[in-house]
C-alpha cells in the first residue's frame, strides 16, 4: 500500500502535474488544478485497501466538491421546510372552514426539487472532462497493476 500512496504523491509533486490534492496513508484525494475549477468541478476520493497478496486494493468515488454537497442540502432542506409550511398553513385554513390556498403552495417544492436534479446533471456534464482527465491521471500514476473501478 505504501507504494501506491508514494506513486500518487510523487505523481502530484511533479511539476507538469494536471492534478492537485492531498495523499494520506489509505486515504488520497484528487482534485482539479485551482486554475482550472469550475463551480462543477469533481473531485476523486479514493480508499486505499491493502491485500493478503500484497497488492493494494483502490477504491473511488466521484463527487462534487463539499461545498456544492453543502448547498444542495441546504438548498433540499429549505424546500422541505417550505413544504411543511405551506402544508401546515394550507391544513389550518382548512380546519378553519377557510378557502385551503395554502396547499396550493405544497408542490412548490417538488418543482424546485425536480429543478435541482436537473441542475445537477447539467453540472455533472460540465465535469465530464475532469472526470476523465482525473481517472487518467490515477491510472498512471498508480501503474499497471491498477485494474479500474474508480
Amino acid at each position: 500500500m505504501e507504494d501506491v500512496t508514494e506513486r500518487l504523491r510523487a505523481a502530484m509533486e511533479a511539476p507538469d502535474a494536471p492534478v492537485a490534492g492531498k495523499v494520506l496513508r489509505d486515504f488520497a484525494v484528487l482534485r482539479v488544478l485551482p486554475e482550472a475549477q469550475h463551480f462543477w468541478s469533481p473531485e476523486l476520493t479514493l480508499q486505499l485497501h491493502p491485500q493478503e497478496d500484497g497488492g493494494t486494493l483502490v477504491r473511488g468515488l466521484f463527487g462534487p466538491r463539499p461545498s456544492v454537497w453543502t448547498g444542495f442540502a441546504c438548498f433540499h432542506i429549505f424546500a422541505i421546510f417550505i413544504s411543511l409550511i405551506a402544508l401546515l398553513f394550507g391544513l389550518s385554513q382548512w380546519s378553519l372552514g377557510i378557502k385551503p390556498f395554502g396547499l396550493w403552495l405544497t408542490p412548490i417544492p417538488l418543482i424546485l426539487t425536480l429543478s435541482a436534479f436537473g441542475i445537477a446533471l447539467i453540472g455533472q456534464r460540465l465535469g465530464e472532462d475532469q472526470m476523465r482527465s482525473l481517472r487518467m491521471f490515477l491510472e498512471e500514476a498508480v501503474g499497471s497493476g491498477y485494474s479500474g473501478g474508480a
